[in-house]
């Protein structure tokens, strides 16, 4: 069964342009534009349980009509717009999208934010003689944390976040 285009950013056929500009990109090319769908709508989920600075495009035009909007119309506003971008009245931000690609890009290889959050837990693992150890006493990656699998994209998402949601995890 197809996946509705207008439930995750941009085109495959944009982010083939972008993983054509970029090395290391064999698991994109080589995946089914099937897979390829359901890794931006995955990324897009991602990306969109995140807060933003600003409002949602058709809340910043209620707003920008009528600044004293009731919470009620602000709300049935917001929810005619079921993604988070675009806001206050912009297009979507390159960077956006280039954060969904790359996360797109891990899912494709199989990064899980779930087992990524498992996988700190981690203190020494081995396959046959070859030990390993790793010290999980700091803070979780915040990236992690979010639920986003790729340092690259959550550097690209930093800047457009709401200051509010930045937190520091520590364990005891």
């Amino acid at each position: 069964m197809p996946i509705d285009p207008d439930t995750y950013y941009s085109e495959v056929a944009d982010a083939d342009t972008y993983f054509g500009e970029r090395l290391h990109q064999t698991d994109w090319s080589t995946a089914t534009t099937e897979d390829k769908e359901r890794a931006l709508l995955a990324a897009s989920r991602d990306v969109d349980r995140l807060e933003y600075a600003g409002y949602k495009t058709p809340v910043f035009e209620l707003l920008e009509a009528d600044p004293e909007a009731t919470a009620e119309e602000i709300a049935a506003a917001d929810a005619t717009q079921p993604m988070k971008f675009p806001r206050d009245g912009n297009e979507i931000p390159e960077t956006l999208l280039f954060a969904v690609y790359e996360i797109a890009h891990e899912r494709l290889r199989g990064r899980d934010p779930d087992v990524e959050q498992e996988n700190l837990r981690i203190t020494s693992g081995g396959v046959g003689s070859t030990r390993s150890s790793l010290n999980t006493s700091g803070a979780a990656s915040q990236h992690l944390s979010n639920g986003i699998v790729s340092f690259t994209a959550w550097r690209y998402l930093l800047p457009l976040l709401a200051s509010n949601n930045s937190f520091t995890i520590e364990r005891a």
